[in-house]
């Protein structure tokens, strides 16, 4: 699933567009992969028609999560979306090629989603298996945060 966001007009900005970055996706894409495009909701209908075929074509799920359950990877360049989707248990890739700046996507940097900065690392992260050696959600947040919070909050409350 490739999670566009219309990001042409900063490309001068991130060193890439949307554009680009699916052209690249494409074209990495190893024999019997198909690939759906999620439109955001500020792309016009249809942005990617040129891109469109046999193994390419827009998303028709009518929700996000919906598009989601349906994927195998997620790909995208610096989307809280990629988040999502690893909270679902898919592989998500963030690929930055030509990054001009740090890279913007905190879970890059922890290793929760999978950081591809050039386009020859790209098509091993396509063919990687979902989740394999990439921490899980739940190792890197696990549940009952609210509950310690709020134990932490009580602890200090009963300091007063």
């Amino acid at each position: 699933l490739f999670i566009s966001q219309p990001v042409s007009k900063g490309a001068v900005r991130y060193g890439f567009d949307e554009f680009g970055v699916l052209r690249d996706v494409i074209a990495a894409m190893p024999a019997g992969m198909s690939l759906s495009i999620r439109l955001h909701p500020r792309d016009e209908p249809h942005k990617y028609d040129s891109f469109l075929g046999e193994r390419i074509q827009i998303s028709n799920a009518s929700t996000l999560e919906g598009a989601l359950s349906e994927a195998g990877i997620v790909v995208w360049m610096f989307s809280p979306v990629l988040m999502q989707a690893r909270a679902a248990g898919k592989r998500a890739i963030s690929y930055l090629p030509h990054l001009a700046q740090g890279d913007p996507l905190p879970t890059n940097r922890i290793g929760l989603t999978t950081a591809v900065y050039e386009y020859g690392e790209l098509r091993d992260a396509l063919m990687h298996a979902p989740g394999e050696d990439t921490p899980s959600f739940r190792e890197l947040f696990p549940a009952g945060a609210t509950e310690r919070v709020l134990g932490v909050i009580d602890e200090l409350l009963a300091r007063v």
